[in-house]
């Protein structure tokens, strides 16, 4: 019996060592450490401390002073920084000096720290006078900085003076508090006079600057200038928006100035086919001044006018619309009598 009990127990012990042997070499073994503690705290504090909310309204003070309002369909708060994730914004944020400026996203996030605000997909933002549209936006309400990539479509009103601004291009930054816009890469746009007898212009560069508050805009790089049958290009620009209707230059262009005008002569229109004369004006110069109330055009820097086979050159010369008149200042040039 004693003998049967030995056997018993060295067979349970040889059991044992067999599975324990299995078991390692089947098993993947691996040691704790520290750092993989501090790990799963840490994901375990994140769904502690994360909160989410839906049909939400988010209000954030500083002081007594509203910085920002929204509401969105979802809403998940992080509770260890404060950032926030939305769903379908849709608010008002205010600058420094309470402007507000209204917003509308399909998704949004909200960095606590940097005071950072960044909106995705079909965005919609107004401030003062102005529309924006694009597919990512972020503002910093410290820095007052507002910068735009994606389809950037701009619309600026300024009802005093009669006109829409649409400017499009691959990026904006601006200031909203300054009224002050900065557009980039493949940049084009026009200037829209709401009375219908009034010419439009539109504008292409590299890079535009346009400031309301100072009613000016500066382009560089590849600038083009058009209206009507009117196109001239440079390497930069100017349109000073408020001398429209006032006999000041609404348009200066530097640096390789290039123009090219379709003359037409006799009334009528080109529909119509009732100009008696029409024919190609091509111009250089270094510098080209735009009158929008007489219609003239003064270049300077060495200018020249092809005009039919004449070749123009002098100090300054002076371009009227729909006209073979060219003024010119001392004078160096070979006409062809016809």
């Amino acid at each position: 019996m004693k003998g049967l009990r030995h056997i018993i127990v060295i067979t349970c012990f040889l059991l044992l060592c067999t599975v324990i042997i299995v078991a390692g070499k089947t098993s993947s073994w691996k040691r704790v450490t520290n750092e993989d503690l501090r790990a799963a705290n840490a994901k375990k504090n994140v769904f502690a401390t994360e909160s989410y909310f839906s049909e939400a309204r988010f209000h954030l003070m500083e002081g007594d002073r509203a910085v920002m309002h929204m509401r969105s369909s979802e809403m998940s708060i992080n509770g260890n920084n404060q950032n926030i994730i939305f769903t379908a914004p849709k608010g008002v944020f205010f600058t420094k000096d309470d402007l507000p400026v209204h917003y509308e996203a399909q998704r949004g996030l909200w960095l606590d720290g940097p005071q950072e605000l960044i909106l995705n997909d079909d965005i919609n933002l107004r401030h003062n006078s102005t529309w924006v549209k694009t597919t990512k936006l972020t503002y910093n309400l410290l820095k007052d900085e507002l910068e735009a990539t994606g389809n950037v479509e701009s619309r600026s009103e300024r009802p005093e003076n009669l006109e829409e601004i649409e400017v499009y291009a691959d990026k904006l930054f601006g200031r909203p508090k300054a009224n002050w816009s900065r557009f980039t890469g493949n940049v084009n746009g026009k200037i829209q006079r709401t009375r219908g007898y009034e010419e439009s212009v539109d504008f292409s560069a590299d890079r535009v600057d346009l400031d309301l508050n100072k009613a000016h805009a500066e382009l560089e790089g590849q600038v083009s200038i058009r209206k009507q049958r009117l196109k001239a290009t440079s390497l930069r620009g100017e349109i000073f928006l408020e001398n429209y209707n006032k006999k000041l230059k609404y348009f200066t262009l530097y640096d390789d100035v290039v123009v090219i005008e379709k003359v037409m002569l006799g009334g009528g229109s080109s529909s119509s086919g009732a100009f008696k004369e029409q024919f190609e004006r091509k111009a250089y110069a270094d510098t080209l001044e735009g009158f929008m109330k007489d219609r003239t055009l003064v270049l300077t820097g060495y200018p020249k006018v092809i005009q039919r086979d004449d070749v123009i050159k002098g100090n300054v010369i002076t371009l009227r619309e729909d006209s073979e008149v060219v003024e010119v200042d001392d004078a160096n040039s070979n006409f062809k009598i016809r």
